[in-house]
């Protein structure tokens, strides 16, 4: 009702003005300008009108303009939400993608590892006959791949004496492996835990090489290597051993403190062969890695030989 009183307001202004026009010219004595006067009151009238109706429009349409700005606001705020949770929705997929070609890529090389393992254990038993219960290998012990690597390293060099930093599954291999082969040679095995130790001569015996291999016990102390004091095992179990041909340095444990296997190379060097093997075992941990580089860089005229295995190992060869 308040938009048509709007609309016609004008109309009735208009006619409001003529009417007073009519009175003026009525009791006007000079009608051509009383006339004239309300043609231009008339004209003047209905301009004001238009522009009365005209500003009326353009506040329509200002108002309806604002309308669109607002909708147009709304719809743009809606979609800055949408992109936004467009790209949330992008990045969440692209993660779970990465998560399942990470987790992918971990399964498939996993899968590798197992079915390494499964070869060289297979390998093992196969071309060295057992008659007793083998040990686990892996976890903390020798893993397949080390043991086979270890076994072709001690059957191509045939050394005559073989030094074991660490008892275990390994020097059962090892003595197998010579009765099998028919090596001439002695295996020595240093171990820190008496109670370890004793497993492993009773493996031995268990298979019937007790006298292809020998366990020492050989309890750490402080040992001096340059102007440092390291833990390492007791001098006395290294009697007797010269001319080594292969060492294995698998010992003594992480736990000691930092590059606790150093010392193997510097206290041996002089008992080493000319022509010798060393092998590292766990060169996928940093500390591992770095005694490795400090005895390339003590020995430069060692061959040195990074092997891919599941823990990761370095020979070093001479000769």
């Amino acid at each position: 009702m308040s938009s048509l009183r709007g609309r016609w307001a004008p109309l009735v202004a208009l006619a409001i003005t003529a009417a007073l026009l009519a009175v003026v010219i009525a009791g006007s004595d000079d009608r051509a300008l009383a006339v004239g006067l309300a043609l231009v009151a008339l004209g003047v009238a209905a301009n004001l009108c238009l522009l009365v109706h005209l500003i009326g429009r353009i506040n329509r349409i200002d108002r309806q303009v604002d309308r669109a700005h607002t909708r147009l606001g709304r719809q743009r705020r809606m979609l800055d939400r949408a992109d936004r949770r467009l790209a949330q929705t992008r990045k969440a997929v692209a993660g779970v993608r990465q998560a399942q070609r990470v987790d992918r890529d971990a399964r498939v090389l996993g899968n590798r590892a197992m079915l390494g393992q499964i070869q060289e254990t297979v390998r093992l038993f196969t071309s060295i006959p057992t008659t007793a219960q083998v040990p686990t290998m892996g976890g903390w012990a020798a893993s397949a791949d080390l043991v086979g690597a270890l076994l072709d390293e001690f059957i191509e060099r045939r050394p005559a004496l073989v030094v074991e930093c660490g008892s275990g599954v390994s020097t059962l291999w090892l003595a197998l492996a010579a009765r099998q082969h028919g090596i001439p040679t002695r295996i020595v095995a240093l171990d820190h835990d008496r109670e370890f130790a004793a497993k492993t001569r009773v493996t031995l015996a268990r298979h019937g090489v007790a006298d292809h291999a020998e366990v020492r016990d050989a309890p750490l102390g402080p040992v001096t290597v340059g102007d440092r004091e390291w833990t390492w095992y007791d001098a006395t179990a290294l009697a007797g051993l010269e001319d080594i041909g292969l060492l294995f340095v698998d010992g003594p444990p992480t736990a000691v403190g930092e590059h606790a296997r150093f010392p193997a190379l510097p206290l041996l060097e002089d008992r080493l062969a000319r022509r010798c093997s060393i092998v590292l075992d766990d060169m996928i941990r940093t500390d591992e890695q770095e005694v490795a580089q400090l005895w390339h860089d003590r020995h430069p005229d060692l061959e040195r030989t990074d092997l891919r295995l599941e823990k990761g190992a370095t020979v070093f060869r001479r000769g």
